[in-house]
C-alpha cells in the first residue's frame, strides 16, 4: 500500500506483521472530454477502465506511476509531490492526511485509491524473486483494500471496484532515502509488479477543487486541496 513503509509512513503494519507466517512473500502501500465518455460511463468525471487516455492503458499508466512514485523520498512523500507525465498527465499520491498542489489547466490527473507493489528489492513480507511471485504477493494483499471511497468536489465516484489495474512486472530505481525505506546504497536497480484500484481523472476546470481519497483497510484518509490554474 502506498502509505506504508519502514521509515515511519503511517499504515496498517500491525496487521502486515501478522500475516507474515500466512504470507511470507508480499507488500502493500488519472484525453477526451467528459462528454465522449458520458454514454458509456456513470462517472463522467472518470475515463473509463477500458480506454486508452493518451494513448496508454491503466495498466501502462500505473506502471509509469510506481516508477515515479518509489524513487521518491520521505520528504517529497510528506509534502505531497506531484508528478508529471509528457503526455500533460499528473500523478497523485495516497497516503497523507491533507495534500494542496496546483496543476496547469487540462491536466488529466490519474492516481491511486488504494494499491499494492512487491519487489525484488524489499524484505518480506514484500519481497518477490519471480514476476509470479511479486504478481501473487501483490494480488494477495491488494484482497485487503477494505471499503474505498473518492469523492470529487464533494460528488461520490461510483463502482470503486471496477477500476481495478494490475501493473505488469516492471523496473524501478530507488535511492537511498526512497519512501519505502528500501535499503541501498547510492542508487539501486529493482523488478516490481503492482495490483490496485487506480482513477484517471479528466481535466477539471480552472479554480479549487478537493479530491478525499479512503480506503480502510489499508488506512488511507487522504483529502487533496488542488486548484488548477487559469
Amino acid at each position: 500500500m502506498t502509505n506504508r513503509s519502514a521509515t515511519g509512513i503511517t499504515g496498517c503494519m500491525t496487521f502486515v506483521l501478522a500475516a507474515i507466517a500466512l504470507f511470507p512473500c508480499a507488500s502493500p502501500a488519472g484525453v477526451p472530454h467528459r462528454q465522449v465518455w458520458a454514454g458509456q460511463n456513470p462517472n463522467a468525471a472518470v475515463l473509463p477502465i477500458g480506454s486508452r487516455p493518451h494513448g496508454k492503458t491503466y495498466e501502462e499508466w500505473s506502471v509509469l506511476w510506481w516508477q515515479w512514485f518509489l524513487p521518491l523520498t520521505v520528504e517529497q512523500y510528506n509534502d505531497c509531490r506531484i508528478g508529471q507525465s509528457d503526455d500533460n498527465v499528473a500523478f497523485l499520491l495516497a497516503g497523507p492526511a491533507a495534500c494542496n498542489g496546483k496543476v496547469a489547466p487540462g491536466t488529466t490527473l490519474f492516481f491511486p485509491i488504494a494499491n499494492v507493489e512487491c519487489s525484488s528489492l524489499e524484505a518480506p513480507p514484500f519481497h518477490g524473486d519471480t514476476p509470479d511471485q511479486r504478481s501473487a504477493c501483490a494480488a494477495y494483499w491488494a484482497g485487503f483494500v477494505g471499503t474505498m471511497a473518492v469523492e470529487i468536489d464533494g460528488v461520490p465516484i461510483q463502482n470503486l471496484t471496477s477500476y481495478h489495474v494490475v501493473s505488469p512486472d516492471l523496473r524501478f530505481k530507488v535511492g537511498s532515502d526512497n519512501v519505502f525505506g528500501i535499503p541501498c546504497s547510492g542508487e539501486c536497480s529493482g523488478k516490481s509488479s503492482g495490483n490496485g484500484y487506480y482513477l484517471m481523472l479528466t481535466p477539471l476546470p480552472p479554480g479549487s477543487h478537493t479530491i478525499h481519497i479512503t480506503a480502510s483497510g489499508f488506512g488511507i484518509d487522504t483529502r487533496y486541496s488542488l486548484f488548477v490554474r487559469p
